[in-house]
Protein backbone atom coordinates (compact mmCIF):
# COMPACT_ATOMS: atom_id res chain seq x y z
CA UNK A 1 0.00 0.00 0.00
CA UNK A 2 3.03 2.28 0.61
CA UNK A 3 4.01 1.78 -3.03
CA UNK A 4 0.55 3.53 -4.13
CA UNK A 5 0.64 6.31 -1.52
CA UNK A 6 3.93 7.12 -2.84
CA UNK A 7 2.68 7.49 -6.51
CA UNK A 8 -0.44 9.08 -6.61
CA UNK A 9 1.72 11.83 -4.09
CA UNK A 10 3.94 11.85 -6.64
CA UNK A 11 1.40 12.67 -9.41
CA UNK A 12 -0.09 14.78 -7.66
CA UNK A 13 3.23 16.91 -6.62
CA UNK A 14 4.34 16.70 -9.52
CA UNK A 15 0.90 18.30 -11.26
CA UNK A 16 1.33 20.97 -8.89
CA UNK A 17 4.90 21.91 -9.68
CA UNK A 18 4.57 21.86 -13.30
CA UNK A 19 1.64 24.16 -12.84
CA UNK A 20 1.74 28.14 -13.46
CA UNK A 21 2.37 30.19 -10.45
CA UNK A 22 -0.30 32.60 -11.57
CA UNK A 23 -3.14 31.21 -10.02
CA UNK A 24 -3.91 27.84 -8.18
CA UNK A 25 -5.21 25.07 -10.44
CA UNK A 26 -8.08 23.11 -9.03
CA UNK A 27 -7.59 18.84 -8.67
CA UNK A 28 -10.01 15.98 -8.65
CA UNK A 29 -7.89 12.67 -8.08
CA UNK A 30 -9.56 9.24 -7.65
CA UNK A 31 -7.11 6.12 -7.72
CA UNK A 32 -8.91 2.73 -7.67
CA UNK A 33 -6.35 -0.36 -6.96
CA UNK A 34 -7.15 -4.22 -7.46
CA UNK A 35 -5.04 -5.64 -4.92
CA UNK A 36 -5.07 -9.35 -6.42
CA UNK A 37 -3.63 -7.56 -10.11
CA UNK A 38 -1.91 -4.85 -8.88
CA UNK A 39 -3.73 -2.73 -11.51
CA UNK A 40 -3.88 1.09 -10.35
CA UNK A 41 -6.65 2.64 -12.54
CA UNK A 42 -7.12 6.97 -12.08
CA UNK A 43 -8.81 10.02 -13.35
CA UNK A 44 -7.11 13.58 -12.90
CA UNK A 45 -9.55 16.44 -13.55
CA UNK A 46 -7.57 19.91 -13.44
CA UNK A 47 -9.19 22.31 -14.18
CA UNK A 48 -6.65 25.28 -15.26
CA UNK A 49 -7.34 29.15 -14.15
CA UNK A 50 -7.39 31.94 -16.44
CA UNK A 51 -4.67 32.91 -17.20
CA UNK A 52 -2.26 29.78 -15.85
CA UNK A 53 -0.08 27.31 -17.66
CA UNK A 54 -0.43 23.99 -16.63
CA UNK A 55 2.03 20.85 -17.20
CA UNK A 56 0.63 17.03 -16.62
CA UNK A 57 3.65 14.29 -16.28
CA UNK A 58 2.86 10.50 -15.65
CA UNK A 59 5.71 7.93 -15.42
CA UNK A 60 5.90 6.09 -19.19
CA UNK A 61 5.14 2.85 -16.98
CA UNK A 62 1.36 3.92 -16.36
CA UNK A 63 -0.77 4.14 -19.99
CA UNK A 64 -2.50 7.05 -20.82
CA UNK A 65 -6.37 5.52 -21.74
CA UNK A 66 -7.46 9.39 -22.25
CA UNK A 67 -6.41 13.18 -21.90
CA UNK A 68 -8.37 15.55 -22.97
CA UNK A 69 -8.69 19.84 -22.59
CA UNK A 70 -12.14 21.09 -22.75
CA UNK A 71 -13.43 18.02 -23.94
CA UNK A 72 -10.91 17.78 -27.27
CA UNK A 73 -8.94 14.90 -27.59
CA UNK A 74 -5.07 16.25 -26.84
CA UNK A 75 -2.11 14.49 -29.24
CA UNK A 76 0.21 11.66 -27.41
CA UNK A 77 3.03 13.19 -25.24
CA UNK A 78 6.34 14.15 -25.93
CA UNK A 79 8.57 11.76 -23.96
CA UNK A 80 10.92 12.82 -21.50
CA UNK A 81 13.08 11.33 -18.61
CA UNK A 82 10.93 8.64 -18.47
CA UNK A 83 7.85 10.89 -18.28
CA UNK A 84 4.96 11.32 -20.78
CA UNK A 85 4.50 15.00 -20.51
CA UNK A 86 1.52 17.51 -21.52
CA UNK A 87 2.48 21.57 -21.48
CA UNK A 88 -1.25 23.29 -21.32
CA UNK A 89 -0.21 27.19 -22.07
CA UNK A 90 -2.19 30.07 -20.41
CA UNK A 91 -5.65 30.91 -21.80
CA UNK A 92 -7.45 33.97 -21.10
CA UNK A 93 -10.40 31.86 -19.84
CA UNK A 94 -10.21 28.54 -17.51
CA UNK A 95 -9.96 25.14 -19.20
CA UNK A 96 -10.54 21.62 -17.54
CA UNK A 97 -7.84 18.85 -18.49
CA UNK A 98 -8.82 15.24 -17.28
CA UNK A 99 -6.24 12.67 -17.58
CA UNK A 100 -7.43 8.60 -17.77
CA UNK A 101 -4.43 6.12 -17.14
CA UNK A 102 -3.70 2.40 -15.85
CA UNK A 103 -0.86 0.22 -15.28
CA UNK A 104 0.45 -2.09 -13.05
CA UNK A 105 2.33 -1.32 -10.07
CA UNK A 106 6.02 -3.17 -9.14
CA UNK A 107 5.77 -6.23 -6.66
Amino acid sequence: MTTVVRTVLALFLLCIACSGMCAAPAYDISVRLDPATRELNGTATIVVAPGAEAGVALAQRFKVSRITLDGVALAPSRPQHGLATWTIPAATRARKLVVRWSGQLAA
